[in-house]
């Protein structure tokens, strides 16, 4: 493709090769040349200094639908114009200005009202004495290729709107696109770039990758799979859809992702209820005593809706008697409950299945109860008879309900800990205490001194709350993530000057030792954090006039960074404990120090969100060191 001035100001072109030589040919290099440009599936096109088309091969005739005798000759800007996708014309221009060359994504309408897309590339000619004596551009035709973009991206904008889990993995099974809900436990931990086999147990990988493979082929693979996850074992289902191009190439997979938990725990317990209704079909009596001696509510009754008989239980919570026993649903209940209990009776006829429902009702006492229902057919006296139980989880529902709120209160709580104010507050008082009694005798240098110390510490007050407000947004997941290219030097400089205070009252040096690159990629907020936290907890645990050592260490693709003082150190229990995120109380430093560990929680919470890892090494008596990873690039 070509830029072109109204004006006849600069223009511009692509070539295939940077050249700076003049085209000079003779007849036989030319004869080649013509043979090459009709053998190559690009447009080649060349112009001259008055911007008249010089070149024109077959590639070019059937991309721009325009036949060499029609371009020959003609200016590029009479025969076609471009609509410029990842920069605009005058961006092209400037860069082609100042690089002898131009690459872009263009769109081109044709004579025939069809458009295509090109990737273009524009090169300036030369001659040997450096003037301009030309161009070259060489434009591929990528429509397919960008139209199946935009179709993938209007697929995942379609599937963002579905309730369904998934990702959707490229050949290099990358993460492309993922939404999942927390129902599919760590597997909602997949993040765009992510392997698809990142959250995948070991012993199964392989199987995976043997599922993928299979998708890529075209095949669609199902299967269920059981997980531990902290919270539980849960099933989910999973099924690989391939994803192909216009040409029938399979370039995606979608995976939908589906929790069974509840059906596989229904299998179960209908595995049981059948053992159960086989053992007490053998024998009427036997069912029976069953029956009257639950604690479970229980009935049956025929297809009609008439109840043929009621366990104790179920008496007493509706208030029943045996005399009630032979009546019609529609005598015993509200219209409203018999609709629902005819209608549930239906199903179970109808399919010879068991039918499963949480069911809400009135006692004999007029308060509401919830109930998991179970219905199922039997057969009695050669009819089919439904019969019921139900579980009252009036009170679980409740307690569900209960546990929800107090979670939402112990974060509430957690979110206006003062603990750590008190030491804040209790510095400000006693100095400006002081400062009030006498001011009149305080030189101006120990005013200073004491502002200083007022300054810092609300400094430290600011640092407290904003790590203990970050602490519960993170635990919230509502903390925003940003990372970029960031310099460890300049980070740990900038986090080492606000300790100056703390490091000279206790005669405590701090070194810095990097054998390592000094970029890595994280949040930049969130490294000063971790830093800030690491050196404020190895000042309070060092003694008088020891020494903290801040270093680096290349590992691979990470960098890890460490904090090592020589304190009081740590039990193996309590380093235990920090790792595993559990409650402890805060111990104090060496000169009484206090706080309540959320500096800590924090830190590592900001490791693995900028996805690297924390551990500890520590002996008491004799010091720790707190080692964690980031990431060189992204």
């Amino acid at each position: 493709m070509f830029f072109t001035n109204s004006d006849k100001q600069h223009k511009t072109t692509t070539m295939i090769k940077n050249s700076t030589k003049p085209l000079e040919q003779t007849e036989e290099s030319s004869f080649y040349d013509k043979a090459l440009l009709s053998s190559i599936d690009d447009a080649l096109i060349s112009i001259d200094n008055n911007f008249q088309i010089t070149s024109w091969n077959k590639a070019a005739e059937r991309i721009y639908n325009i036949k060499t005798g029609e371009a020959i000759g003609k200016r590029a800007d009479d025969l076609f114009t471009y609509e410029f996708l990842d920069s605009t014309r005058e961006e092209a221009i400037s860069i082609l200005i100042k690089n002898n060359t131009w690459k872009g994504i263009v769109k081109l309408p044709r004579n025939d009202g069809k458009t295509v897309v090109l990737r273009s590339s524009v090169t300036v000619v030369k001659n040997s004495e450096d003037k301009i004596i030309g161009y070259v551009s060489v434009n591929r035709d990528i429509t397919e290729e960008f139209e199946s973009k935009n179709s993938l991206q209007k697929l995942t904008s379609l599937l963002s709107s579905l309730h369904e889990s998934f990702y959707i993995v490229d050949r290099d099974l990358k993460v492309i696109f993922v939404q999942a809900k927390e129902d599919v436990g760590s597997l909602q931990q997949y993040k765009v770039g992510d392997s698809g086999l990142l959250y995948v147990y070991e012993h199964r990988k392989q199987f995976v990758h043997e599922c993928y493979v299979k998708a890529f082929n075209g095949e669609t693979v199902s299967y269920e799979a059981l997980r531990n996850e902290p919270n539980g074992n849960i099933w989910l289902h999973f099924t690989y859809f391939p994803l192909k191009d216009n040409f029938g190439t399979v370039i995606n997979v979608f995976i939908v992702l589906k929790n069974i938990t509840a059906q596989k725990e229904f299998e179960i317990l209908d595995k049981h209820r059948k053992e159960v209704e086989k053992k007490f079909l053998e024998s009427k009596m036997l069912f029976e005593d069953f029956m009257e001696n639950s604690p479970l509510t229980a009935w049956i009754t025929d297809e009609t809706g008439n109840v043929i008989y009621m366990n104790p239980p179920f008496l007493k919570i509706f208030g029943f008697t045996k005399k009630d026993v032979g009546k019609n649903l529609y005598e015993l209940f509200p219209s409203k409950l018999a609709d629902d209990f005819f209608f549930n009776n239906r199903r179970v006829i109808e399919t010879d299945a068991s039918v499963e429902s949480i069911e809400k009702s009135i006692k004999s006492d007029g308060s509401r109860a919830t109930y998991h229902v179970y219905k199922f057919p039997l057969r009695y006296n050669k009819s089919a008879v439904i019969a019921g139980w139900a579980v009252d989880i009036t009170d679980e529902m409740k307690r569900r309900e209960e546990l929800i709120e107090l979670n939402k209160y112990k974060d509430k709580i957690v979110s206006i800990i003062a603990h750590d104010l008190k030491n804040y507050f209790t510095i400000n008082y006693t100095t400006t205490e002081y400062l009030l009694s006498d001011h009149a005798h305080i030189s101006r240098e120990e005013l200073h001194n004491f502002l200083q110390i007022l300054h810092t510490n609300n400094l430290k007050t600011l640092e407290f709350l904003d790590d203990l407000s970050h602490w519960i947004k993170s635990a919230l997941n509502k903390i925003i993530f940003n990372p970029s290219k960031i310099s460890i030097r300049k980070e740990a400089e900038t986090v080492l000057q606000f300790f100056h205070e703390q490091l000279d009252e206790k005669n405590i040096s701090a070194k810095l030792l990097y054998n390592a690159s000094d970029e890595v990629f994280a949040d930049e907020h969130m490294f000063q954090a971790i830093i800030r936290n690491l050196l404020s907890n190895a000042i309070k645990f060092s003694h008088q006039g020891s020494e903290i050592m801040i270093k680096t260490e290349p590992d691979k693709n990470f960098i890890v960074l460490s904090v090592t003082d020589n304190g009081v150190g740590m039990s193996k229990d309590f380093v235990e404990k920090i790792m595993r995120s559990i409650n402890y109380e805060s111990t104090a430093g060496t000169k009484g120090e206090k706080g309540m560990g959320v500096g800590l929680n924090l830190t590592k919470s900001f490791v693995e969100k900028n996805g690297g890892r924390l551990w500890i090494e520590s002996v008491p008596s004799k010091g720790s060191t707190f080692y964690f990873t980031i990431p060189v690039s992204q």
